[in-house]
């Protein structure tokens, strides 16, 4: 089964695994992108919206401060969640900063609104933000 998110579908891109001779080191702009456990992660939403025969919310939005990640959890309209593919101008980097528009696909969301203009606030690993 191949997962490939809204970015990935529309511009052809993909976390694709190619060889090149061991003497060329590959670097991607989103490797430098970094998680610092200090800076508080927030994301405001641009408009969140569901695809055909799907439960969870794909929500688009700007990083407005820190970075996000996938497998990272967040908290909108007292529930938490958890993103499992994000997409940026990076393609399915999994991985984006502040200043960045990000799409998510989450879980933990079924059927659930998230309202324009939210701000979601993500944290690293099983805590979730406060």
């Amino acid at each position: 089964m191949i997962c490939v998110g809204l970015v990935s579908l529309t511009f052809g891109e993909r976390r694709n695994s190619f060889s090149v001779s061991a003497a060329i080191q590959v670097i991607r702009p989103a490797d430098y992108i970094k998680i610092d456990p200090a800076v508080e992660n927030r994301v405001e939403v641009v408009k969140s919206c569901f695809f055909f025969k799907h439960n969870e919310p794909y929500i688009v939005g700007n990083i407005v401060s820190g970075a996000v990640a996938e497998g990272m959890q967040g908290t909108v309209n007292g529930k938490t969640f958890e993103i499992i593919e994000l997409d940026s101008k990076y393609g399915n980097a999994g991985i984006a900063k502040k200043g960045m528009s990000v799409g998510l696909s989450v879980r933990g969301l079924e059927n659930e609104i998230i309202e324009k203009g939210a701000t979601i606030v993500f944290a690293l690993g099983n805590r979730p933000p406060q």
